[in-house]
């Protein structure tokens, strides 16, 4: 039996998520479906509405090939989200070291 933690791809997002930057952000997410996924949004301090739907579907789609998708998420981030109507429970918000 092998107990070895699995690995996973992290995605480290820029500051500013806005449309530009999502562009980026879908095609580095491409070449990582399916495959265990953490989004570190933790220094993001602006998330643009198409940024958002970008992660949102990619939360389906990883839910969808039963594959771990996480995003830690700094307060901004947090709250963009909200702002935007999306589920607080798909995210980790992690605070400031």
């Amino acid at each position: 039996m092998n107990d070895a933690p699995i690995k996973h791809a992290v995605l480290t997002l820029p500051k500013r998520l806005d449309y530009a930057s999502s562009l980026r952000m879908l095609s580095d997410l491409r070449n990582m479906l399916s495959a265990p996924v953490e989004v570190d949004a933790s220094q993001v301090t602006h998330l643009g509405a198409h940024s958002a739907q970008i992660l949102l579907s990619a939360q389906k789609q990883w839910d969808i090939d039963k594959a771990a998708f996480l995003i830690k998420a700094s307060p901004a981030f947090q709250k963009c989200w909200e702002t935007l109507g999306f589920p607080q429970a798909s995210i980790e918000v992690t605070t400031p070291s």
